[in-house]
């Protein structure tokens, strides 16, 4: 695949990572974790190699502090003093039933850019993330009846279990890619564990793919992603 130029696009509210590919081929959309910005999983879209595919990286809408005179990007506020509180005692904290503040708002946003983006003009559409970034992508998916075809969740976890529960149950099942490392300190493997099983009971199709690492994207991760983004592909034509 050849260099695409990189440019930040704004659409609906939202500035982007955005490279354009062809007419009516696949849309990939990926939403980064705390503390990134949109070029963080920007690399994805070479390392795929999906032949056609628009991919879009939304910036996070929080500007949030990542160290002496550096700031990212976020979806929503973490409690950080409690993080960093169950991390001192080696435990990690249980999200299942917290719905954090900026969920509707940030959910809200991400609608209005998928409204332009307009997903049924795309042969596929896939929708994934990366720790904040996959907690989202689950809130999106579940809660906006729109075409998708395929759903991606790197080292994520379960929020504001009883709502997922209810809007999985209610929406057609779309297959799911998920992965988490088992020595992952900043959210627990069973968390991912829980949400795995949340999909799983309302009829989506996929398996929580362990890994001994941490808050990560190993390689073997990325080679087993791509199997499944390729699988989902319309076969092409003779």
């Amino acid at each position: 695949m050849g260099q695409r130029k990189q440019k930040l696009q704004r659409i609906a509210n939202l500035d982007c990572a955005y490279f354009p590919g062809e007419d009516g081929g696949p849309l990939i959309v990926f939403f980064h974790g705390y503390g990134a910005d949109a070029w963080d999983l920007a690399p994805l879209s070479h390392e795929l190699d999906v032949e056609g595919a628009t991919w879009v990286f939304p910036n996070g809408t929080l500007e949030v502090p990542i160290g002496p005179g550096w700031t990212g990007r976020a979806w929503f506020q973490i409690d950080i003093a409690a993080l960093e509180a169950a991390m001192a005692l080696g435990q990690h904290r249980d999200l299942s039933q917290l719905r954090p503040a900026e969920m509707d708002k940030v959910l809200l946003e991400v609608q209005k850019l998928f409204q332009v983006l307009e997903p049924e003009t795309y042969s596929r559409v896939i929708v994934g993330g990366f720790s904040q970034g996959a907690m989202l992508t689950a809130e999106v998916v579940l809660s906006t009846p729109m075409k998708v075809d395929g759903v991606v969740l790197l080292s994520g976890a379960l929020l504001d279990q009883a709502n997922w529960r209810a809007k999985a149950k209610a929406r057609p099942p779309v297959p799911f890619f998920q992965s988490h490392g088992t020595q992952d300190a900043l959210l627990a493997f069973g968390g991912a564990q829980k949400l795995e099983q949340l999909l799983r009971e309302a009829g989506w199709k996929g398996h929580l793919r362990a890994f001994r690492g941490g808050h990560e994207i190993p390689l073997q991760i990325l080679m087993e992603l791509k199997a499944f983004i390729h699988g989902l592909l319309p076969p092409p034509q003779n």
